[in-house]
């Protein structure tokens, strides 16, 4: 089985390493993130971004390993393009969730994830809450909108 997975994850781009700890040390100095929250990352990964073989070893896709300064500017250009919403990129800019978000502006995560995503569109919002998204990601309310 392992040497399926291994010819898998080949096949698809992925990069490997030795055990989650090292993957995890790759991930956090690439994303500026703490390396607990990486180790966390990796054994609660829904997205297949990070794949912990039967031998221990981790499989990561090379998107997750963009050195943080080349994802901002990838998520940047989307945005210029329409691609993702401003709230998604400045989200990313500030190292936020939209969980975090929720817990800070007391604006549910569904609510939230619909803004994210698109599907609604963030002109469209109350203002006391716009503003509240806006002081918590610390940049004007036009930057958003």
């Amino acid at each position: 089985m392992s040497e399926y997975q291994n010819e898998y994850f080949e096949n698809e781009g992925y990069v490997f390493f030795e055990n989650v700890e090292v993957a995890a040390k790759e991930i956090s100095q690439n994303r500026g993130m703490d390396i607990k929250m990486a180790i966390e990352g990796i054994e609660n990964d829904t997205n297949c971004d990070c794949v912990v073989l039967n031998d221990g070893s981790v499989a990561v896709h090379p998107q997750s390993l963009l050195l943080l300064k080349d994802r901002k500017q990838e998520l940047y250009n989307k945005m210029k393009m329409g691609e993702i919403t401003k709230l998604k990129y400045y989200l990313f800019e500030r190292k936020l969730t939209v969980a975090e978000l929720a817990i800070k502006t007391e604006i549910s995560k569904r609510t939230l994830d619909e803004y994210v995503s698109g599907r609604r569109e963030l002109k469209t919002i109350q203002l006391d809450k716009g503003l509240k998204i806006a002081e918590v990601l610390k940049c004007d309310i036009h930057d958003l909108i």
